[in-house]
C-alpha cells in the first residue's frame, strides 16, 4: 500500500489525477490566420493571428471575440478567459491586434508601433484593428457550430475601446464587455499617464490632434447605436485609473445608458491583480446573456479587490522612503481605512492607511522585516497602478 509522508500535499495529487481524467474533455484550441481586410503595407502585420477555443459538443454555441490591450506580449489572460468561456459552452476567438505578438515587427515595441508617430498613423492602426475584428466576427458567424445570432465582444483597455467601436458599427454584436476601457480620446490624451513619455519628448511622435484624427471612431459618439439596438453591456472599471481616466469611462458609461458597472479599487492594473474575480464576473454575464438569454442585473457594484501603488513614505525617523504598496482584497472599514503591506528601502511594513486625497494617505505602520514592532504614524504619497 502506498504511504505518504506527513505534510504531503494530497490536494496536488488529486488535482493532477483529475486533470488527467478529464483531459479529453478540454476544449480544442486552434490557431487561425487570415489576411487583414485592411492591409497596412507591412507584410508581417497584415496577417491576422487568432486562437480559437471550441467547446465540446455539436452546438450551436454563442460566439465571443476577445481583444487584448495595448502592448500585450502574449495575450495570456485573454486566452485564459477564452478557455473559461469555452468551458461554459461559448466559442471564443482571441484576436491579435495590429503590430502585436506575432504581428509585431522585430526591434520595435508594440505600443509605439500601434500609436505611430503621427495621429494619422494611430487612426490607421485603429481602423485596421476594427476591420480585423469585424472579419473575426464574420469568421465566427460562418462556423457551423456557432450561432451567428448570439455574438459578443470582450475587450481589455485599448481592446475595450475597440470592442465598443466594433459594437457600435456592427449590428451582429448582442453583448459587450468593456474592461478598463473608456471614451473621449481628447480627454485620454490630456490626462493619461501612458502618453507622458510623448509629452516629455522621450518617445518620438506627435499626439496633438488625436481627437480630430480619430473623428467618427470615438466610443462615446457610437454609444447611441449600441443603446438603440439594446446590446447587453457590462463595464468593469478602476476607480482611480491613471491610464484611462475616470472622466473617460464615466462619460462612456453615461452615453451607454448607465449599464451594469463593476468598480475595482485602485488603478488600471487592478484588473490584472483581480483577474480571477473579473473573469468570473465576465463569464457569468456572457453566460446569462448569450447562453441563457436572460437579462443581467443593472446598477453599480464595488468589488472588494486588491490594489497596488507606488510612491514614497514620509517616515518621522527615517525621512522620505521610496515604497511599493499592496492592499489585500478586503472591504473598507469605517473612515475608508484598509490594511496594507508596504515594501520600502528600509524593510517590509504592515499597517493601516486611509486616503486623505487622491495621492496623499495617512497610515499607522510598523516594520515587520527586519522586525521592529513599534507602530508610528506616517504620510505617504502614491500613484495607483
Amino acid at each position: 500500500m502506498m504511504r505518504f509522508r506527513r505534510g504531503f500535499p494530497l490536494s496536488v495529487l488529486v488535482g493532477a489525477l483529475s486533470r488527467l481524467a478529464f483531459a479529453g474533455a478540454e476544449p480544442a484550441v486552434q490557431r487561425v490566420t487570415f489576411p487583414s481586410p485592411l492591409p497596412s503595407g507591412v507584410e508581417r502585420n497584415d496577417r491576422v493571428i487568432c486562437w480559437y477555443f471550441r467547446p465540446e459538443g455539436d452546438g450551436p454555441f454563442p460566439g465571443v471575440l476577445v481583444l487584448h490591450g495595448l502592448g500585450s506580449r502574449k495575450a495570456k489572460n485573454e486566452r485564459k478567459l477564452a478557455l473559461r468561456l469555452s468551458r461554459e459552452g461559448m466559442a471564443a476567438l482571441v484576436m491579435t491586434l495590429p503590430y502585436h505578438i506575432g504581428r509585431r515587427k522585430k526591434g520595435r515595441h508594440a505600443w509605439t508601433a500601434f500609436l505611430g508617430r503621427e495621429p494619422e498613423g494611430f487612426r490607421r492602426s485603429m481602423e485596421q484593428a476594427v476591420a480585423d475584428a469585424r472579419a473575426c466576427l464574420s469568421w465566427l458567424e460562418q462556423r457551423p457550430e456557432v450561432d451567428g445570432g448570439r455574438l459578443g465582444v470582450v475587450g481589455v483597455s485599448l481592446g475595450g475601446i475597440l470592442a465598443t467601436i466594433v459594437s457600435g458599427l456592427d449590428p451582429r454584436v448582442k453583448a459587450l464587455v468593456i474592461i478598463v476601457g473608456g471614451g473621449r480620446f481628447g480627454l485620454i490624451v490630456r490626462k493619461s499617464l501612458l502618453l507622458v513619455p510623448y509629452k516629455l519628448g522621450l518617445v518620438r511622435g506627435r499626439i496633438g490632434g488625436v481627437k480630430e484624427a480619430l473623428s467618427g471612431l470615438d466610443p462615446v459618439d457610437l454609444a447611441p447605436r449600441i443603446v438603440k439596438r439594446k446590446v447587453a453591456v457590462l463595464m468593469v472599471e478602476a476607480e482611480r485609473d491613471e491610464i484611462i481616466p475616470p472622466g473617460s469611462w464615466r462619460t462612456l458609461w453615461e452615453a451607454l445608458g448607465r449599464p451594469a458597472l463593476l468598480l475595482l479599487p485602485g488603478g488600471h492594473f487592478s484588473a490584472w491583480l483581480n483577474r480571477g474575480m473579473v473573469m468570473r464576473e465576465v463569464v457569468g454575464f456572457l453566460r446569462r446573456c448569450l447562453v441563457e438569454g436572460k437579462p443581467y442585473r443593472m446598477g453599480v457594484s464595488r468589488l472588494p479587490g486588491a490594489s497596488a501603488s507606488v510612491g514614497a513614505v514620509l517616515d518621522p525617523e527615517r525621512g522620505l522612503l521610496p515604497a511599493f504598496f499592496l492592499k489585500p482584497p478586503w472591504r473598507e472599514w469605517p473612515l475608508k481605512v484598509l490594511p496594507e503591506v508596504s515594501v520600502t528601502t528600509h524593510g517590509l511594513y504592515i499597517g493601516l492607511s486611509s486616503g486623505l486625497t487622491s495621492p496623499l494617505h495617512l497610515g499607522l505602520m510598523a516594520r515587520a522585516l527586519p522586525s521592529e514592532w513599534r507602530p508610528r504614524f506616517a504620510l505617504s504619497f502614491r500613484l495607483e497602478l
